[in-house]
């Protein structure tokens, strides 16, 4: 039988109403159900899969690095609470930081219970803070060769100006400077003393707020109070130098040490770095008394001591960092965010169940980067820095980061830090320490034999018990006699050559107490004390 012809414009295709009842039929929609049972089924195989092969990955080399001595557990980096009557933190003016509010916060409530104390400090720190920005350090060599600018801090807190000041009489000297700066920072005495009064207490120890929902989101408003505190006692030793006071500028500076000292044991990269800046700043009353020969042969020796304590290598690989960036990972996952900074930035709620092995790689990827880069850069036993590893892992880490499989590498780019600018901050702070501890045993073999000697073989160990070497190069810091009785003192610097000891303006990282040389770090004193500022008014 033939089949009738089809007529013109007839559809060859079934008509939208056919395809529907196709759809929807019970055979078409039990067979769409089975796939997506099959595919669904596919992803949580391959998803369980996944979880358990990253789960397995990351705790098989976790055990391995502990198994090596390593530390991952963020616990292992904070420091236990001690009594808050033995603690340095807790004296009156400090113990507002972090005595907090429970949250959530009512509204117009502050975080800090006392706002009084809160902002007693805030007061403090703003009046520090505009004090030192009005004595600006306008060249590398002011804060590496020159001294404490006494006359501008006098202008300043005179709030007298040069132009202001033109006919006040003869400029000041320094010691008419150091006695005006003395005077107008004695607001500050009762801080002053209570701090010293607080550092005989046997603990150092900030109430951190460690349960943050995210680590990276931890306050650390002492930070700032440091920084300001630090500055004050510099700039009074640097006066109380000029003066001849060396009993009280070596007080001031050991407090300074002291304050840097708090600082040491937190598992923060910018609690690092602030301990560099501090030990820098408190350096400077000891490289002045040393340029004017003011310190004694015993105030030399205790010095000497008391640097000889300080190790900013010793955690330069920044494991507390590392430890940190682990903790994250793992709060991030627990709470099923992408983002550390965001907290609405949410997975769905079953994406951390299904995402388990995104998170455990990430951790398994930051980890291996942090042990195959950072850690060879620092031998914090034997005192050395390798510069030429630092620029090559870290060029290395950023490919690396940056290529492979880039979900398993975003938290390294959202939380890993740069490896060459703070080991050299950190190689750069320890040189200057040897360097002074090198500086004072120079000036105990001047006061005992008339002049320096002709090499740094004599100074051990009747002057010093171990001649510091360069961190750089493992070999011995460059020294040469200069004329006037004057030493040049040096190590080859971030660049790793011997330049003879010249600094140039051109090789400069960084800003105002950051400032480092990329060529040699040099220890010298400076000529004969220039004139005095002109125009500077007496009090």
């Amino acid at each position: 039988m033939n089949n009738p012809t089809s007529s013109p414009g007839s559809p060859r295709f079934p008509t939208f109403s056919r395809f529907f009842r196709w759809f929807f039929s019970r055979r078409t929609l039990g067979s769409l159900l089975v796939g997506l049972a099959a595919l669904a089924t596919l992803i949580t195989l391959v998803c369980t899969e996944e979880n358990w092969r990253g789960k397995r990955a990351w705790q098989k080399y976790a055990r391995q690095l502990e198994a090596q001595g390593e530390k991952l557990d963020w616990k292992d980096y904070v420091a236990p609470p001690v009594p808050d009557e033995q603690n340095f933190a807790m004296t009156p003016f400090l113990a507002p930081l972090y005595d907090w509010n429970p949250p959530p916060f009512l509204p117009d409530q502050s975080r800090w219970r006392d706002t009084n104390g809160f902002n007693r400090i805030n007061t403090f720190q703003r009046e520090i803070g505009t004090l030192e920005d009005s004595v600006p350090e306008r060249s590398p060599y002011r804060l590496l060769h020159q001294m404490t600018d006494l006359q501008t801090w006098a202008l300043t807190l005179t709030g007298k100006t040069n132009k202001g000041a033109a006919a006040a009489g003869p400029a000041l000297t320094r010691a008419e400077a150091a006695a005006i700066v003395l005077r107008g920072l004695e607001k500050f005495d009762p801080i002053v003393d209570e701090l010293r009064k607080a550092s005989q207490r046997p603990y150092a120890r900030f109430n951190i707020h460690y349960d943050a929902d995210i680590a990276t989101a931890i306050l650390l408003p002492h930070l700032a109070c440091l920084r300001a505190a630090t500055v004050l006692f510099q700039v009074r030793g640097s006066a109380e130098v000029a003066l001849g006071r060396t009993d009280q500028a070596w007080a001031d500076t050991r407090m300074a040490l002291y304050l840097a000292d708090t600082l040491k044991d937190e598992p923060f990269l910018i609690s690092k770095l602030l301990q560099v800046s501090l030990v820098q700043r408190s350096l400077r009353p000891i490289w002045e008394g040393l340029a004017e020969r003011r310190w004694s042969d015993a105030q030399l020796v205790e010095i000497e001591q008391r640097l000889g304590k300080i190790n900013l290598l010793a955690d330069a690989a920044m494991r507390g960092e590392r430890a940190m960036d682990i903790l994250t990972a793992n709060q991030m996952r627990d709470q099923e965010r992408l983002d550390p900074e965001d907290s609405s930035n949410r997975i769905p709620g079953l994406g951390s169940l299904f995402l388990g092995g995104f998170f455990y790689q990430n951790k398994l990827f930051m980890t291996r980067m942090f042990q195959q880069y950072f850690v060879p850069v620092v031998d914090a036993a034997s005192q050395r820095v390798y510069p030429s590893r630092a620029v090559t892992n870290d060029a290395a880490m950023a490919a690396e980061i940056a290529g492979g499989l880039r979900p398993y590498h975003l938290f390294a780019r959202l939380l890993m830090p740069g490896i060459a600018d703070p080991e050299m901050k950190f190689a750069f702070a320890q040189t200057r320490v040897n360097q002074a501890i090198v500086g004072c045993a120079l000036e105990r073999y001047r006061l005992a034999q008339g002049q320096f000697p002709e090499s740094l073989e004599p100074l051990s160990p009747r002057f010093v018990e171990k001649l510091p070497h360069d961190i750089i190069t493992g070999a011995p810091l460059i020294f040469r006699r200069a004329p006037d009785s004057q030493f040049v003192l040096y190590s080859v610097g971030w660049d790793e050559k011997d330049d003879g000891g010249t600094v140039g303006w051109a090789g400069y990282k960084g800003r105002n107490s950051d400032l480092i040389p990329v060529n040699d770090w040099v220890w010298q004193y400076p000529a004969p004390a220039a004139a005095p500022v002109q125009n500077a008014p007496r009090e």
